[in-house]
């Protein structure tokens, strides 16, 4: 169904029902089914990617639901397959065994002697 016919379906329903049950359809019509003419209708083409096109004319309503009626122009053509070239074996790069770490041991740390200043008697 046409997305602006979705979209305002539920508001068209209920103005027109509040039309129908005011009797306020303008002369147009006296009986409900009359006065909510909700047909969709229309047509669109696509260039399918085999080189044909493709023509669709639909109609839409609550009655008969969608019903669309496609045509193409045109012959499918495709192009012949690219020829088959594998590529050539190589065989796989030998695993990778990283060295054994090398042990370094730390640097000696020095530390000064704690400062303990002698007791001053007066």
């Amino acid at each position: 169904m046409d997305s602006v016919l979705r979209h305002e379906l539920p508001f068209l329903l209920r103005a027109r029902t509040v039309a129908f049950l005011r009797k306020t359809c303008f002369g147009r019509c006296n009986r409900y089914p009359e006065c909510m003419p909700l047909l969709t209708s229309g047509s669109y083409t696509v260039a399918l990617p085999d080189g044909r096109t493709q023509n669709v004319d639909y109609t839409a309503d609550h009655y008969n639901g969608f019903l669309a009626d496609v045509s193409y122009k045109g012959y499918a053509s495709y192009p012949p397959p690219a020829p088959y070239h594998p590529a050539p074996y190589k065989p796989a790069p030998a695993p990778y065994k990283p060295s054994p770490p090398v042990y370094h041991p730390p640097a000696p740390v020095y530390h000064p002697a704690p400062y303990k200043p002698r007791p001053i008697y007066h």
